[in-house]
């Protein structure tokens, strides 16, 4: 896993997370970037390789299930037809 590059310090106010698809930014006002990064996951956040808010999260899930239900038609379509 990379460092969380998108969790910033912002001084006095505290941590920023910035979403790597939206830009959206979510801000916590806590100690450490370990605190930050639980707060911002707890917030509904997916932090790691990758940040994603809770929204671009959601919309990732969903394109993944509807490419996985495509896949699955595909085959049982295949397998009637003899293919």
């Amino acid at each position: 896993m990379t460092g969380y590059t998108l969790v910033r310090s912002t001084s006095r106010r505290g941590w920023t997370v910035r979403c790597d698809l939206c830009e959206h930014t979510f801000a916590a006002a806590v100690a450490g970037r370990p605190e930050a990064v639980a707060f911002a996951e707890t917030n509904g956040w997916i932090v790691g390789e990758r940040t994603w808010c809770p929204m671009c999260a959601a919309a990732h899930t969903s394109r993944r299930s509807l490419n996985r239900r495509s896949t699955a038609v595909t085959r049982d379509c295949g397998a009637v037809a003899g293919l």
